[in-house]
């Protein structure tokens, strides 16, 4: 588990330096941090957790807590934090038709790769940490109720403008819909009383945040009410109710069902 130790400390690390950068920041006053209260006291122990359950499912590692670490590497690398910030181009995978309708598709190494510069990245990452990272894959189909026509993985849908084929997962509000049929994911109602096991988030779950008359946002679960997620600046850490209180005051969960390939 040395891997996973090293990745907790960069992770801890890489908070230390964003929280220092915003509190010298002219725009923010000192010791500030900018998506939500008391981060840093829940990190550790959000951290801990997530040890504890790698070390646990080491034999049978979740594809949840696959995805979870993907994500987490990409934020302590300043090259793919930033790739996934609101005004940098997206990098994915652009395929032919000729490749998507292939036999030997590999659908765990495709990410996705319809969102621009200007375009909100959350719901790509929470995608590419799933079929990437995740090792699910994408499950394609030409729309998001669709009939799959590859794998059992992450939810996505394709438009092919001449032979250049482009992926996109669905967006926040989509994710939130309780009745909405998006294959391999499955909705948890939000938490209605203490003990309701199956309406709290667990590490790497899905977090969804509706917007009436936008977008919303889309985060993996990191444990202790702190959501990890692609923000204007790129993948951060922040607390599930800065992006509630944001949205409506409301949080859905989804959670992976699928069996990846």
């Amino acid at each position: 588990m040395m891997e996973t130790e090293l990745l907790i400390q960069k992770v801890l690390e890489k908070f230390r330096k964003r929280s220092d950068e915003f509190a010298n920041s002219p725009d923010y006053p000192e010791d500030y941090y900018p998506y939500g209260d008391n981060i840093a006291q829940r990190l550790t122990p959000a951290l801990d957790q997530y040890r504890e359950l790698m070390i646990s499912h080491t034999a049978d590692l979740l594809p949840r807590l696959k995805a979870l670490t993907w994500a987490l590497r990409m934020y302590i690398n300043e090259d793919y934090r930033v790739t996934y910030a609101y005004h940098l181009k997206s990098m994915g995978t652009i395929l032919t038709k000729t490749e998507l309708e292939s036999s030997t598709l590999d659908p765990t190494k495709v990410r996705v790769s319809t969102y621009n510069a200007y375009d909100w990245k959350c719901n790509k990452l929470v995608a590419d940490a799933y079929a990437v990272g995740g090792a699910v894959g994408l499950s394609i189909g030409k729309n998001l109720d669709g009939v799959k026509t590859k794998g059992n993985g992450y939810p996505a849908a394709y438009d092919c403008n001449n032979n250049t084929c482009y992926l996109w997962a669905p967006q926040a509000n989509i994710l939130a819909k309780q009745n909405y049929n998006l294959r391999s994911l499955t909705n948890a109602k939000p938490l209605r009383k203490t003990g309701d096991l199956m309406a709290q988030p667990e590490v790497g779950d899905i977090i969804c945040f509706p917007s009436e008359g936008g977008l919303g946002h889309s985060s993996l679960y990191l444990g202790k009410k702190l959501i990890i997620s692609a923000k204007e600046s790129g993948i951060d850490i922040e607390a599930e109710e800065y992006e509630t209180e944001g949205h409506d005051g409301k949080a859905r969960i989804r959670k992976f069902t699928g069996s990846g390939r």
